[in-house]
């Protein structure tokens, strides 16, 4: 029983490890990302092209997206980096980093104050 517990405490301990491994790596990547420009599949032309309609968050050397196919059913797809740390992204877009489409884009430009003029000295 002594020897379970031992072996049981050193997985914990280890899985404990690779748990903060993998969350300081995504911090580090995430901290490198950038907004990308992809599609959504929501809007596409009618011979069925997509339209680029969205701002995805996207860490450094990832690349993970979940959009709408043509047959209409949801798909995921990415890099092997993106999809190791597919959990992550999907978690860091729902909290910190939301997708922006472009209607947000046009809103937030039509909104902004406008620049006060220059005043000659």
């Amino acid at each position: 029983m002594k020897s379970f517990l031992k072996r049981f405490r050193q997985l914990a301990r280890a899985a404990g490890v690779a748990l903060l491994l993998y969350t300081l790596t995504y911090v580090g990547l995430s901290a490198a990302g950038s907004y990308r420009r992809d599609m959504s599949g929501e809007r596409r032309y009618a011979f069925g092209l997509a339209l680029m309609d969205v701002d995805l968050w996207q860490p450094r050397w990832c690349y993970f997206r979940v959009y709408r196919d043509v047959r209409g059913s949801r798909s995921m797809g990415g890099n092997a980096m993106g999809l190791l740390f597919a959990p992550m992204i999907l978690l860091d877009r729902a909290t910190v980093h939301p997708t922006r489409t472009w209607s947000d884009a046009l809103r937030e430009r039509d909104e902004a104050p406008e620049a006060a003029p220059l005043q000659d000295s």
